[in-house]
């Protein structure tokens, strides 16, 4: 079930950040508490709120380290997560002025605003293996890993922490220009019938993303 406050995204945009920060080293509570406060969230109760319900939504893993201070909880983003404390972020700004919505409300946008995002990441990736741009081929095709729930496997953690961080940036500006109903949302992307390699395979993204849009969003499916 689908656990919401308005501590939630902000909590899981701090754990993302000082992720990369840390070179992609789990996350100590104390890292948690100073980001939020530095927002402008106060109460230590109000803030592990936030952290227990991205731990139960699956924005964050938790881990253990034995260090001789005892057994501390510490603690990991999800690309899932970064992908939606991006959405959260845009929406808050754009539509209500900085205020939390309500959890229907963001649940419902959250799923709608995935289709879209889905097709201007893969329009991007496409553009950017046209180009040639190693980085860019690397962050779109790990964003749509995490709108089709893919694992990534083999990369450096210290790597996919930076990544992650980028991708949360990344996924706020796409959702900031289709909630100001811009037609430049499809810039730097290309129609994929141009790259031979993505138009083989987009069929079995869109499947891909298909089924895993329905297990997240069933109620949309």
């Amino acid at each position: 079930m689908f656990r919401f406050n308005k501590y939630l995204y902000p909590t899981v945009e701090c754990i993302v950040k000082i992720h990369a920060e840390l070179g992609g080293e789990p996350v100590p509570v104390s890292s948690i508490l100073e980001c939020m406060r530095g927002g402008g969230y106060s109460g230590i109760r109000n803030i592990y709120y936030g952290l227990e319900a991205a731990v139960q939504d699956g924005y964050v893993t938790v881990e253990y380290s034995k260090d001789g201070r005892g057994k501390r909880r510490l603690y990991v983003p999800t690309l899932l997560g970064a992908v939606d404390a991006g959405i959260y972020r845009a929406v808050v700004e754009a539509l209500y002025s900085g205020d939390s919505p309500s959890p229907d409300s963001f649940r419902a946008f959250l799923c709608s605003i995935k289709h879209p995002i889905f097709w201007i990441a893969v329009s991007r990736l496409a553009g950017s293996i046209a180009s040639g741009d190693r980085g860019l081929v690397t962050m779109y095709s790990i964003l749509v890993k995490a709108l089709i729930g893919s694992k990534v496997v083999g990369m450096p953690r210290g790597r996919l922490a930076l990544v992650a961080g980028n991708i949360l940036n990344e996924v706020y500006s796409i959702t900031t220009c289709l909630l100001g109903f811009g037609n430049t949302c499809f810039e730097g992307g290309v129609m994929t019938n141009g790259v031979g390699v993505l138009r083989r395979a987009i069929g079995s993204l869109a499947l891909m993303f298909t089924s895993y849009y329905s297990w997240q969003c069933p109620h949309q499916a």
